[in-house]
């Protein structure tokens, strides 16, 4: 009888198993993503609060725009690793 030899790399129990760096890169990227929605929150905190007259009435929009890509990015991070795993 031939014995045929398995290597430990390459069986699984579960025949649907992907192997994969895509569970890694997934939880990263879902870390990352709400670490940066939370500065961007952070943000919108911190702006509204110094963005009273007299002293941040002209940055209402640059500032607006900057929290903007900051929640966007932050968001589209999560859709990643939300799709990654």
């Amino acid at each position: 009888m031939h014995k045929a030899v398995i290597l430990a790399g390459v069986a699984h129990n579960n025949p649907n198993f992907s192997p994969g760096w895509a569970g890694f890169f997934g939880m990263v990227a879902l870390l990352a993503g709400i670490g940066v929605v939370l500065v961007g929150l952070f943000m919108v905190k911190t702006f509204r609060r110094s963005a009273e007259p007299p002293r941040g009435g002209r940055l209402v929009g640059a500032m607006g725009a900057v929290v903007g890509v900051f929640l966007v990015v932050g968001f589209a991070l999560v859709a990643l690793g939300v799709w990654l795993l």
